[in-house]
């Protein structure tokens, strides 16, 4: 049977999803994922014969390896000598751009579910770039954004402008905020149920939609970087001072603004999404006013959509559900068999 030696990056939802599916797959195909490295910020596991499911389970366990940098992982990874080694990054850490680096110059595969080593300089994403690099997991999830891109590229169509909202937590909010619920309201509501950050700050402020864009791009083939980027968080003040439940005893203050925004947008037949667009190298993320029966319009709630136009005028629209760790992992597993063979 072939296999591909797996070591693997993170730990957390997304991680474990990956390390269940894996071993789901492997119980009926000749493809064998073999994972021989687990790491998170602080500990790894290694072993070229294998770690069973019970290892990674219970990981980090007792036999975990405390490191300061990757240079022992490394170190072990060469000296296994092993064929076929995929480095899995399932962290969402910006310390493990380095390692990844010597990987690819390796020509080790990398599959990302990691955003953040993709939308550093321009350069290192094409050092990245260098070996099989997967990252259908980075954007929409569940929804195949990047190989849609990644096919545009090879059949020499360029991607001027592309408009989408890629957030399910904020187009969950932006639908409740449609149906005329309270800011406040809608908000806790969204945060109580899973759908944002633990601090929804975070998820306000856009920065997670413009770093899919960022990679849609790049997967697309621009590599002039970013002539501009014009950021709008979706709220009208900084509160960036509170604590997490202090922020959120204070966001009644905000349920006349979006109450008022909503009303005038729906007096002239529109609705408020928020949404991240690129236009030949300027980047914009914040709420945008859009009419009703348009195809952003329409989302429900949850759904994401990416809408591409090419330099001829070709639209391609790529919509649907896809969120979640269960997506995620189902992405990153998809990116390691294709990319194994």
């Amino acid at each position: 049977k072939m296999k591909a030696h797996i070591f693997q990056l993170g730990n957390g939802n997304v991680g474990k999803e990956v390390i269940q599916q894996a071993f789901e797959h492997n119980a009926s195909s000749d493809m064998q994922l073999k994972f021989v490295g687990l790491a998170n910020s602080k500990v790894f596991l290694f072993d070229k014969n294998g770690l069973d499911r019970q290892q990674l389970n219970s990981f980090p366990g007792d036999d975990a390896v405390f490191y300061e940098n990757y240079q022992p992982v490394l170190d072990q990874l060469v000296a296994s000598s092993l064929e076929n080694i995929c480095i899995v990054d399932t962290s969402d850490s910006d310390c493990v751009l380095s390692f990844l680096l010597e990987c690819a110059a390796k020509k080790y595969t990398l599959v990302l579910a990691n955003k953040k080593p993709l939308v550093d300089e321009i350069d290192v994403f094409q050092r990245l770039q260098a070996t099989k690099l997967g990252a259908r997991a980075t954007v929409g999830a569940g929804l195949p954004v990047i190989p849609v891109v990644e096919r545009l590229k090879k059949e020499g169509k360029i991607v001027k402008h592309a408009i989408g909202c890629l957030s399910g937590s904020l187009g969950v909010l932006c639908g409740k905020l449609g149906a005329g619920e309270p800011f406040s309201k809608a908000l806790d509501c969204v945060r109580m149920n899973g759908f944002t950050e633990p601090d929804p700050r975070v998820d306000l402020i856009g920065k997670d939609m413009l770093r899919k864009m960022i990679i849609i791009t790049r997967f697309a083939g621009h590599d002039g970087g970013c002539k501009k980027i014009v950021h709008s968080p979706m709220l009208p003040k900084d509160m960036s001072e509170h604590t997490v439940d202090e922020f959120m005893k204070r966001i009644n203050c905000f349920d006349d603004y979006f109450k008022r925004m909503y009303d005038e947008a729906r007096m002239e037949g529109k609705t408020i999404k928020f949404v991240v667009q690129f236009d030949d190298g300027v980047f914009r993320v914040g709420l945008k006013s859009v009419a009703f029966d348009s195809h952003i319009g329409c989302l429900q709630e949850a759904q994401k959509l990416i809408i591409l136009t090419t330099e001829n005028g070709e639209e391609i629209i790529v919509e649907g559900r896809g969120s979640g760790a269960i997506s995620a992992a189902a992405n990153v597993l998809e990116d390691v068999l294709a990319l194994s063979v």
